[in-house]
């Protein structure tokens, strides 16, 4: 019976890392996105008029794929 309650505890303790880790990557996923999204803006801001607009009529669309 120890055993088994030993192989859970173990088990559990995995449970929990694998989602505190899911977390952490999403955490760093939507900073990159941020990031991403200033830039675009940057460089559109800095581009020809109607760039901007092209830019992120393709990221939505990507973001759909």
């Amino acid at each position: 019976m120890e055993d088994l309650e030993e192989r859970f505890k173990r088990l559990e303790g995995i449970i929990i890392e694998l989602i505190s880790q899911q977390k952490k990557i999403q955490i760093e996923q939507k900073g990159l996105e941020r990031s991403y999204k200033a830039l675009v803006e940057i460089v559109a801001s800095l581009s020809k008029e109607g760039l901007r607009e092209k830019i992120l009529r393709i990221q939505e669309s990507n973001k759909d794929n």
